[in-house]
């Protein structure tokens, strides 16, 4: 589906597992200019996982705000350099995938990885 929406893969997909309130920390040198969308996808036995993007400085940039057993966050960083991908088991406990993506979108522009009340 993402590939569909004019996006490409960036970076190697990472899988894990984490009980209930642990989190994963990744780092991944990120472009400044480009925008990414970052996705994880749970388990059935996850209920709500969270993912969180954090700058060099340590400044928060991008943040999932669903509760469901999938995230997604875009962010278009300012500055290259190494930037933090968080993964949190909000809730449940399990298996999850975490991909990133870039590409079409951007600030202003697609709701790709964007969900809607």
């Amino acid at each position: 589906a993402m590939t569909a929406m004019g996006m490409a893969q960036t970076g190697s997909i990472n899988e894990g597992s984490l009980p209930e309130g642990a989190d994963a920390r990744l780092v991944r040198e990120l472009e400044g200019g480009v925008c990414y969308t970052f996705v994880v996808l749970g388990t059935d036995t996850v209920e709500d996982v969270a993912i969180r993007v954090f700058d060099e400085a340590g400044e928060e940039i991008g943040r999932d705000t669903t509760r469901d057993r999938q995230a997604a966050a875009e962010v278009c960083p300012e500055r290259s350099g190494d930037h933090q991908i968080v993964v949190e088991m909000v809730s449940g406990h399990g298996g999850y995938v975490l991909s990133s993506w870039s590409g079409a979108g951007g600030a202003g522009g697609s709701d790709a990885g964007r969900r809607r009340a």
